[in-house]
């Protein structure tokens, strides 16, 4: 994002493709002179043969995409409302969605693409694919993949333990020359560090878009 100021965003109108929107426009305001380029990715076979009820079925699309942008762009504005933004377009474009997604970003030069997952894993994932996974191994700048938050307090994280009072002493008394105690410097080092505590409530985390 440092040379171009573009994001381009996957939009299906589900509440994922939702959920890029608002994290694109958090980074947008955050980054300043950003503009927003919103893609909806229409079927390769709605767009031939090319016919008067061809390009009116897209401007339909296009209508309803610049809606619904719309839509999340004011719900995002009243949580914040001191937000700055810079332009959002929107843009109907046929193809395969990965493939179109990542030809629509280099044509634009973008400097990120956002797009959402479902996270699927397993069978589910064999069976349907990943756009978004697609669009990580075919694009040719960042993406950012967002997902809903899903933290379980089941789940065991390693805690950080707190410094030894011993070798903290021992690191002041001699300004760092030694790091450990007598009782850690007869172990690995690294070894009173890190423990397992089980499951931990840091789980639940601060931050998310």
């Amino acid at each position: 994002m440092t040379n171009t100021r573009k994001i381009v965003i996957g939009v299906d109108f589900q509440d994922l493709g939702d959920a890029a929107l608002r994290a694109a426009f958090a980074l947008a305001s955050a980054a300043g002179a950003t503009s927003l380029h919103a893609v909806h990715i229409r079927s390769p076979l709605e767009g031939f043969p090319v016919t008067g009820r061809t390009i009116g079925k897209i401007d339909q699309d296009l209508e309803k995409l610049r809606a619904h942008v719309d839509g999340v762009l004011s719900s995002w504005r009243e949580e914040h409302k001191d937000a700055e933004l810079g332009e959002v377009t929107g843009h109907v474009v046929s193809g395969r969605p990965a493939a179109a997604l990542v030809r629509f970003a280099s044509a634009a030069g973008a400097g990120l693409i956002v797009v959402g997952t479902h996270g699927r894993r397993g069978i589910a994932r064999a069976l349907m694919g990943s756009v978004a996974g697609e669009v990580v191994t075919q694009a040719t700048c960042p993406v950012l993949v967002v997902r809903a938050i899903e933290h379980s307090a089941e789940v065991p994280i390693a805690d950080i333990e707190p410094p030894c009072p011993d070798c903290v002493t021992r690191q002041r008394e001699t300004k760092g020359a030694e790091l450990w105690c007598e009782r850690h410097a007869e172990h690995h080092p690294r070894a009173h560090v890190y423990g397992y505590k089980g499951p931990s409530t840091a789980a639940v985390r601060p931050w998310g878009f």
